[in-house]
């Protein structure tokens, strides 16, 4: 739908009853309109889905949800001040048992401390399936 040269676009709201329009933003100001909507003192960097719900509110444009989420993604302060807590600890794995000592073994790489002649940086190593400590207090 069109008005006064500025094209809107008429969707249900919430209720399914009622109509509302929303602006059809050009590629050239979405990137304006998110960041009002995130970063201005009223919106207080409030992440990506309540950044997204605050936009739909007046505006639309194709593919608004990953362009939001990209941009809150990418904001300096909120990477800066993000709770430690929010990100979760990798789960351990179980380690397998082994029937007999040495009759398993696994390799680890590890930076060397000069470059080969064809100028790699890792080099493989293979180490008995012991404890590093084990190994280092045996010599081996």
């Amino acid at each position: 739908m069109t008005k006064k040269g500025i094209l809107y676009r008429k969707c249900k709201t919430k209720s399914g009853v009622e109509y509302k329009l929303q602006l059809v933003v050009p590629v050239g100001l979405r990137e304006r309109v998110v960041a009002l909507a995130h970063e201005t003192l009223l919106s207080g960097h409030r992440g990506a889905a309540k950044t997204l719900s605050r936009v739909q509110q007046e505006f639309y444009w194709p593919d608004m949800h990953s362009f939001v989420t990209r941009y809150v993604a990418s904001c300096d302060l909120c990477q800066r001040n993000v709770s430690k807590r929010t990100v979760g600890k990798a789960r351990m794995g179980k380690l397998p048992l082994v029937g007999r000592p040495f009759s398993t073994v696994f390799t680890t790489l590890h930076g060397m401390q000069t470059r080969s002649s064809d100028e790699n940086s890792v080099c493989p190593s293979v180490r008995p399936s012991v404890c590093p400590s084990v190994c280092h207090t045996r010599g081996l």
